[in-house]
């Protein structure tokens, strides 16, 4: 997987403002990647700061979405999903995760 081109995607995702079950769909299985590549050979999570910060990107995609809860004002879930997305591109940046798969 390409991490560098899905965070690109993720961002393209986030700034059209189509916030919709399709949307939802793509980022799911773009995040699901970003697990699947992320696991050691026991399925564990190798960095727990890339598993938070996944979580929250699915998190705030939920809630824009209309699928997750209404903690968050529109606005702020918009606003913290852009700070996600930074936050994970700089860690797959730091970990060297970003032209291809570690396996």
């Amino acid at each position: 997987m390409n991490f560098k081109k899905a965070i690109s995607f993720l961002r393209r995702l986030a700034d059209s403002e189509a916030y919709d079950l399709d949307t939802y769909s793509k980022v799911h299985a773009l995040l699901a990647g970003f697990y699947n590549e992320s696991q050691d050979e026991n399925g564990s999570i190798i960095d727990s700061a890339l598993a938070e910060k996944i979580d929250d990107v699915e998190m705030y995609f939920q809630v824009l979405c209309g699928f997750g809860t209404d903690e968050f004002t529109e606005e702020a879930a918009r606003k913290n999903l852009l700070s996600s997305i930074d936050k994970l591109d700089m860690i797959v940046s730091d970990k060297g995760l970003g032209l291809s798969s570690q396996r």
